[in-house]
């Protein structure tokens, strides 16, 4: 009877694993009345700028009126991680580091020295999960 049950659970893991790890790939918030979900991996850069937090996505832009720390802890993704005051990026996008120049396909961000060791660290621990 034991083994059974120990084989359906087998056969349910992927869908758990699954679920689990969909569930926490989207970012979920209200815009314009609606409820919003995007995959985090669809995200490639958020910029602030006088209380506006614009998130840049494949897709379109979302502009909403939260700072940019409560955006981030929100999505809550070692993916998306911040390069100074106003903006934070999506590492999977980066195309190039030069110095404190971070490339995003054309896209030049500028990372500042308080975020430095944060950014640099971010990326080790992330060529780390490969």
């Amino acid at each position: 009877m034991l083994f059974g049950a120990y084989d359906s659970l087998e056969k349910d893991i992927p869908f758990i694993l699954f679920t689990f790890f969909h569930s926490r790939d989207y970012y979920h918030f209200k815009y314009n009345y609606q409820d919003i979900s995007i995959p985090i991996n669809h995200i490639i850069y958020i910029h602030t700028h006088e209380h506006l937090t614009t998130i840049y996505t494949k897709e379109k832009n979302y502009h909403l009126y939260k700072p940019l720390k409560v955006v981030l802890k929100e999505i809550g993704s070692k993916q998306i991680v911040q390069i100074n005051k106003n903006t934070c990026i999506n590492t999977r996008y980066i195309t190039k580091i030069n110095q404190l120049d971070i490339y995003l396909n054309l896209e030049i961000f500028k990372l500042s020295y308080k975020y430095k060791n944060k950014f640099y660290e971010a990326l080790k621990k992330k060529s780390e999960d490969f």
